[in-house]
């Protein structure tokens, strides 16, 4: 009966590579992340204690959870759209600001929109812009 298989250094490292890349794609593609960005976490200390196998065990589970979330849609928002949206809301709060109208409504819905976005969840973050473009007078959707 042979050995189990142990990852070495570089097999590890290598399956920790792909994992965030994946992690990353999730995020781009408006999941929230912040379950894997947990597990990543816990890779890169069980590598960096040079237990390689661990890592490497934690790296495949990232995978397998990234390619659960690939399979099914988010209903998320892309990215560049999200990034773009609440560049709009902060142009629309400041030029409200200017115009000496009160923000705080949309300025605390643009707090909400950056907060969700930190956190992975693109959908909330989009609502959060888009109600913050709207309570400032201006949308433009």
């Amino acid at each position: 009966m042979s050995a189990p298989y142990q990852p070495d250094r570089r097999a590890a490292l290598s399956r920790m590579t792909e994992a965030l890349e994946a992690a990353k794609r999730a995020r781009d593609s408006g999941f929230d992340v912040r379950e894997l960005r947990r597990l990543l976490k816990e890779s890169r200390a069980a590598f960096e204690s040079g237990n390689y196998q661990d890592a490497a065990r934690i790296a495949d589970r990232i995978l397998e959870i990234s390619a659960q979330m690939a399979t099914r849609r988010s209903g998320g928002p892309a990215r560049d759209a999200l990034v773009a949206r609440m560049k709009e809301a902060r142009r629309a709060t400041r030029k409200a600001k200017r115009g000496r109208f009160d923000v705080q409504q949309p300025e605390e819905a643009l707090r909400q929109a950056r907060a969700a976005y930190a956190a992975g969840d693109y959908k909330a973050a989009m609502e959060f812009a888009d109600q913050a473009v709207q309570l400032t007078g201006s949308s433009s959707r």
